[in-house]
């Protein structure tokens, strides 16, 4: 890898942290998150079912607690049961992350919550299985054209796989996705990436030449190859044209902007 250059973008590019979230600027001005781009820019019909179903199973878990609350209160629990459940998962998935970006650089770990151990336990396993050894961790990265900004998990080689560096991102839920394909690709196509110093490294110099998952469940791990290349970039890019569309500069969607309002009513002129 060669050394930090002094500026990919000549510090245009930051990262900003705001409580549990973060987002990123470029030249001042919010871009766009790769993840956001997953969120918006792909239609998920499997998640309204899913929600769906998170609604019915908190009516009826919580039918008694629910008989006696009046009509705001019955709604406002029912329909954001879906959140609930997403944002625990999230919290968890979280910690995982946390914990597992220490442990790939061999730091002692203390405290880990029950409720997430047996993952963070896989992690371990994975770790010497794999004999990791970690090139980057956790780093924003930036591509200026598009424009976007990440952050990805790992960077890592190992003796095992002589001549291959592996870009590699963590999951905790319950599948592996074919969108986190277009995540991985979106990392990889980046321009640079922040290295620990603040510098800006560019993102060829890792010589990257595997995406995969690590998929981390309570009772095993697995290591999962993901797809890449030209085809993958190109949707990821379809992606990133939909989710700015349905992303407006202060949070509401550029496609209310399409409708340009009434022209005229019969009898009355056309202005």
């Amino acid at each position: 890898m060669s050394a930090t250059i002094a500026g990919v973008s000549a510090g245009r590019f930051r990262r900003r942290n705001y409580g549990r979230n973060h987002g990123y600027l470029l030249d001042g001005q919010k871009i766009i998150s790769v993840t956001r781009v997953l969120s918006l820019g792909l239609p998920k019909p499997a998640l309204i079912n899913w929600a769906a179903s998170e609604a019915a199973k908190a009516a009826w878990e919580r039918k008694d607690e629910l008989a006696t609350a009046n009509y705001s209160d019955f709604i406002q629990t029912v329909s954001r049961a879906h959140e609930r459940t997403r944002n625990t998962a999230a919290v968890k998935g979280t910690a995982v992350h946390a914990f597992g970006q220490k442990l790939a650089h061999g730091e002692r770990v203390d405290g880990i919550p029950d409720e997430v151990a047996k993952k963070v336990d896989r992690y371990v396993d994975f770790l010497n299985d794999w004999q990791v050894v970690p090139v980057v961790t956790e780093a924003a990265i930036c591509n200026l054209s598009v424009p976007y900004g990440g952050t990805f998990d790992l960077i890592f080689t190992s003796p095992l796989f002589p001549g291959r560096v592996f870009l590699a991102d963590i999951k905790t839920s319950k599948a592996v996705y074919g969108e986190t394909a277009l995540q991985l690709e979106g990392y990889a196509r980046a321009d640079f990436y922040i290295d620990g110093g603040g510098g800006e490294v560019p993102m060829a110099d890792l010589g990257i030449t595997d995406h995969v998952v690590i998929h981390l469940e309570e009772e095993r791990y697995h290591v999962l190859e993901m797809d890449r290349g030209d085809d993958v970039w190109a949707t990821f890019l379809h992606a990133v044209g939909v989710a700015k569309a349905m992303d407006g500069p202060r949070g509401e969607s550029e496609m209310d902007a399409l409708v340009i309002g009434e022209v005229y009513r019969p009898g009355e002129a056309w202005l």
